[in-house]
């Protein structure tokens, strides 16, 4: 089978595999193909991290025509990934009912938690293995269709409501009524679904296509942009927040001044 695969910087590779060859070895030609080392690279199918090295391309649910998105990583980066994407579902799973832990995420995805790091949702290519751990916080979107969960998750925590008030400002007005919130939230999830569908068959149908091409360039510019949000949240937090800008009157050698504190200060 022909599979497409793409990096962040644009460049493209089609390669003919096999439904029985493992993440391993498609690493291991992707390596000889690029001069990347394997231990450097790490891939996403369907925003998903490929993490399992052992599983072949029919256990991953990779098929004819799929796209593979490429990132490379630093040495090391992919066991620590690893690692820490296993903690998190460990903890998640002791942390939730097993009814909503075996259900799938596509919820996730319809409630458009865009600031969150999301690659099951791994919707982010570029995440570092901290922001793969926070998978396990409790205030992650819950891996459940249910709607009341997913609306009294959101009404428990204002951070997340908060990050939905910007992404999906319907669905947040509708918080309150149970009934609308679930029709709105359905809604979102079918129309979601049903534009990853054109867009996956669109993609497979011939990778070649214009539209095709034009559709991977717009998913690599997205992803860019995506990693670009999320490494400005990690590095510069305080531009996403508010900062309280704190003066006193005082008196210096007794002069009457008004001072500035600094607002690391105020903690």
């Amino acid at each position: 089978m022909r599979l497409t695969v793409t990096t962040l910087r644009d460049d493209v590779l089609n390669l003919e595999v096999t439904e029985d060859m493992d993440i391993q070895s498609l690493l291991a030609l992707i390596s000889s193909e690029t001069d990347i080392p394997s231990t450097h690279i790490l891939l996403f199918h369907n925003a998903i991290p490929l993490l399992n090295h052992s599983n072949t391309l029919r256990q991953a649910g990779v098929k004819h025509g799929d796209v593979i998105v490429m990132q490379r990583v630093p040495s090391g980066a992919q066991g620590a990934l690893e690692s820490a994407g296993a903690a998190g579902i460990r903890s998640s799973a002791a942390s939730v009912p097993s009814s909503a832990a075996s259900v799938p995420s596509s919820v996730v995805a319809a409630l458009d938690f865009s600031s969150i790091a999301v690659p099951g949702v791994p919707r982010s290519q570029s995440a570092p293995a901290s922001s793969a751990g926070r998978q396990s916080n409790s205030s992650q979107p819950p891996q459940t269709d249910n709607p009341e969960v997913v609306r009294n998750f959101l009404l428990a925590n204002p951070d997340q409501l908060a990050v939905l008030r910007h992404n999906n400002p319907r669905l947040t007005e509708a918080i309150n009524e149970p009934e609308q919130f679930a029709r709105i939230l359905l809604e979102q999830q079918r129309n979601s679904l049903e534009r990853e569908r054109q867009r996956m068959r669109l993609l497979t149908s011939d990778p070649f296509d214009s539209e095709a091409q034009r559709l991977i360039a717009e998913e690599i510019r997205q992803k860019n942009i995506d990693a670009n949000m999320e490494a400005a949240m990690e590095y510069n937090p305080e531009s996403f927040g508010m900062v309280i800008m704190l003066y006193i009157n005082c008196l210096v050698n007794g002069h009457a001044v008004k001072a500035f504190i600094d607002s690391g200060e105020l903690e």
